[in-house]
């Protein structure tokens, strides 16, 4: 009993007192809310962007703060609780830098996938950082630009006004950015969200290219 208290210590500490390691190359949101990332080491500093829950590959750029693991085995679960916020990491994400508290924090890995859009120069919306750091989202949206260019291709080819075809397309495709964007408002389910209206939209252009 008592080391499978020690292993569980254990596996508290390193998620919340990385900072004293080298740690990880890549971090992943642990947390089930979306994560501030700041310019500064102060919560009260400039907000860079919020990042998602299940976002992945965030560069590790050096941690600090945290308590030795000697130190944290001597401590009172107060002690501990309180050093939660004392350990923070320098973090890369889609070309932006900035500071996240390491208990919100995971070992994660690298993404090597890229979406449809250029992450580093795309608007830092929050479900475009999601999408950027998950494997799954890139995959969907490659799969949805696929068909909808599949659309664009069949609309320019119709006999009779190819033009607005080929418009009205266009001007679905941006309303449905819109409302995919929206998938930021749902708590707790931010991936879900997103997964589903890609799917959605997938499964409409493709009857859309089969009519």
């Amino acid at each position: 009993m008592g080391k499978v208290l020690l292993l569980l210590g254990l596996s508290f500490y390193t998620s919340v007192s990385i900072a004293n390691a080298d740690g990880p190359d890549f971090f992943r949101v642990s947390s089930e809310n979306s994560i501030q990332m700041f310019e500064k080491m102060k919560t009260n500093s400039k907000l860079v962007l919020l990042v998602p829950p299940d976002t992945n590959g965030i560069k590790n750029l050096g941690c600090t703060g945290g308590a030795t693991l000697q130190a944290w085995q001597k401590m009172t679960e107060q002690e501990r609780e309180a050093s939660k916020n004392k350990a923070w990491c320098n973090v890369g994400v889609q070309g932006k830098t900035g500071w996240v508290l390491s208990k919100y924090l995971s070992e994660g890995n690298r993404i090597s996938e890229t979406p449809s859009f250029n992450c580093y120069t795309a608007h830092p919306h929050e479900i475009e950082i999601l999408i950027c750091g998950n494997t799954e989202l890139i995959l969907l949206d490659n799969q949805l630009w696929s068909v909808y260019q599949g659309a664009i291709s069949k609309a320019k080819a119709m006999t009779k006004g190819p033009e607005d075809a080929v418009k009205d397309l266009k001007q679905k495709q941006i309303a449905w950015m819109k409302n995919r964007n929206e998938c930021w408002k749902e708590i707790g389910a931010k991936l879900t969200c997103s997964i589903n209206i890609y799917k959605k939209q997938i499964e409409a252009l493709q009857r859309y290219q089969t009519k």
